[in-house]
């Protein structure tokens, strides 16, 4: 009897034994899945709408972009699909793409290039021809900037190799030690940009600006019309964490 009470003591605490074992090697293998699911930062990009030189202007045109969307730090766009839009039925849209500029984040402007397959190294620096656009036709375009393009070394073709918003290079440039006072200064407002926009309090902004003349013939007699649209744009941090990601997950 003694000798069967032992026996029966001594398989619980085995089966106790192989339990803990079971649920430590449970616990490590969803401790591992957990721990493999990557924090995933990327950024919000939206266009918040368009600013017309006066309120006129709005019956004329409207320019869309096909850019809204999430992407990885790494993989910010290098263009923006552009479409104009002329609304109206008796005028025609004249679009000077010589003159446009797209304002950085910082607040400066460089040259806006219109993206043409085949460009080759040198055609960056000529002058762009105006592009027509025909009573409630569209054009649709691919815009860049200036400083954004380069030169394959074999080919010599253009295209933007490095973003529109440089997130990466912000991110370098905020933390470089500065040479003087005045770089400073610079870099400490560097900081305050990056250090907001990554806590969520403020998107980086961006800018388009595209020049237009508006020829209008209504009962013979022409009209013409000069104007610019501003098209802003928000590019906002978002942070994925494991939780965010886990299929249950309503916020998904």
């Amino acid at each position: 009897m003694g000798h069967d009470l032992l026996a029966l003591r001594l398989m619980n605490q085995t089966d106790l034994v192989i339990l803990a074992v079971y649920l430590i090697s449970i616990y490590y293998v969803l401790l591992q899945a957990w721990e493999s699911i990557p924090i995933v930062r990327s950024t919000v990009i939206k266009h918040e709408g368009n600013l017309y030189d006066y309120e006129a202007l709005k019956d004329f045109v409207d320019v869309k972009f096909k850019v809204d969307g999430s992407y990885a730090f790494d993989k910010q766009p290098t263009q923006l699909p552009t479409t104009v839009s002329n609304k109206s039925s008796t005028a025609t849209i004249t679009v000077d793409w010589e003159r446009g500029s797209l304002r950085n984040f910082q607040g400066g402007d460089r040259r806006l290039v219109r993206v043409i397959d085949g460009m080759q190294k040198g055609d960056q620096s000529q002058v762009q021809a105006s592009s027509s656009i025909s009573p409630k036709r569209s054009l649709s375009v691919v815009l860049t900037a200036e400083d954004l393009l380069e030169a394959n070394a074999e080919t010599g073709r253009l295209s933007a190799t490095r973003p529109v918003v440089d997130i990466q290079k912000l991110a370098q440039d905020q933390a470089a030690k500065p040479k003087d006072k005045a770089d400073a200064e610079r870099i400490q407002k560097l900081k305050n940009l990056y250090g907001d926009f990554l806590a969520g309090k403020e998107p980086l902004r961006f800018s388009l600006r595209l020049p237009l003349q508006i020829t209008n013939i209504v009962e013979g007699s022409k009209k013409d019309i000069w104007g610019f649209v501003d098209c802003n744009f928000s590019v906002a941090f978002s942070r994925k964490t494991r939780l965010d990601q886990m299929p249950w997950n309503p916020k998904k």
